[in-house]
């Protein structure tokens, strides 16, 4: 069956086809976390929030940005599991850092992300 998903707050059309009722489910699961939660900063509470790529030394880091500078990491599922899927870990901070005057030392400011509604 051939799917058209809005998001919530409207951002994001996307279409796909799901050959089964739970193929379906897990496509929907999958758009669902990446592109509806945490689409607020954990720290400023901006609604701000884009993706952002980085390649350092050839591997590739997925994770929301804030206009504030504040950033949460993505993580990727096994290829085994999802090929070129990403999720959120339920564990994941928003972080931003502040050097202190050594510039040595630095100042990790996170808030830790909740579950929307106890899910």
């Amino acid at each position: 069956m051939e799917v058209v998903y809005k998001t919530g707050d409207g951002r994001f059309t996307i279409k796909f086809v799901a050959e089964t009722e739970t193929g379906l489910v897990e496509e929907l699961a999958s758009l669902q976390d990446l592109l509806e939660r945490n689409t607020v900063c954990g720290l400023c509470k901006s609604h701000e929030v884009l993706f952002s790529v980085r390649s350092i030394e050839g591997n590739k880091y997925f994770e929301r940005k804030c206009e504030c500078g504040a950033s949460q990491a993505m993580s990727q599922y096994k290829p085994s599991v999802k090929k070129g899927g990403l999720f959120t870990k339920y564990d994941s901070k928003w972080v931003k850092w502040q050097p202190k005057h050594d510039e040595n030392e630095v100042v990790e400011e996170s808030v830790k992300t909740t579950k929307k509604n106890g899910k």
